[in-house]
């Protein structure tokens, strides 16, 4: 792959990023492993070899792939990325209400396992990369764009089919994701659950019904 050639997300070579798996078995593989080592280990204690030992393919493919563990780890952000997208707004016989309950559902479960806590964990120590590597900033703040579009969309169908009324849809998006990204950091970082923010939702809901 030249260090003009795009890899898989439409990042270049050049940005310092990995020759990324074109393969989507191998990718899904990688991406699997580096899921289950995160749950397992966290960030601080990720290494290739963590990885490798959840990976059911040789070691030597990651570092073909990926020339260090932030390189696999970006990937990775994409990776939840598109994992997202495929997951919300599939189906369009789904109410708006629905909608906006399952992508917010998504992200502040009413009853989280402890296997998903571990990753969201591991995902929030992630983000503290951001500030000092802009790889990682770029990953977040598309993963972000991307869920604000849900809910953003999930509002617009709810006007459009007049179970809503007339709103600004990214001031709700907004306002939800703000909601859902600070539930997860006092959750994960206190005894708090998610009761509050799910009786908020229904509060936002109940607003924005015609």
């Amino acid at each position: 792959m030249s260090t003009q050639d795009s890899d898989m997300t439409g990042q270049t070579a050049e940005d310092g990023e990995a020759d990324r798996p074109t393969e989507e078995g191998t990718r899904a593989e990688i991406m699997d492993a580096t899921y289950e080592a995160l749950r397992k280990h966290g960030y601080a204690e990720l290494t290739i070899q963590t990885i490798a030992d959840e990976f059911p393919k040789s070691k030597s493919l990651l570092y073909y792939h990926y020339d260090a563990k932030d390189d696999l780890l970006v990937d990775f952000v994409d990776w939840l990325v598109e994992e997202f997208a495929a997951e919300v707004g599939a189906d369009p016989a789904d109410g708006a209400e629905e909608r906006l309950r399952s992508a917010f559902e998504m992200l502040v479960p009413v009853e989280p396992t402890e296997t998903e806590d571990d990753v969201r964990l591991s995902l929030l120590e992630l983000r503290m990369r951001a500030p000092r590597d802009e790889r990682f900033a770029r990953r977040f703040e598309a993963l972000d764009e991307r869920v604000q579009k849900e809910f953003a969309a999930a509002v617009r169908a709810g006007i459009a089919r007049d179970r809503f009324r007339d709103a600004d849809p990214e001031f709700v998006a907004e306002t939800l994701y703000s909601l859902a990204t600070g539930t997860t950091v006092r959750r994960l970082t206190t005894d708090r659950d998610s009761a509050t923010a799910h009786r908020a939702l229904d509060d936002v809901i109940e607003r924005l019904r015609a």
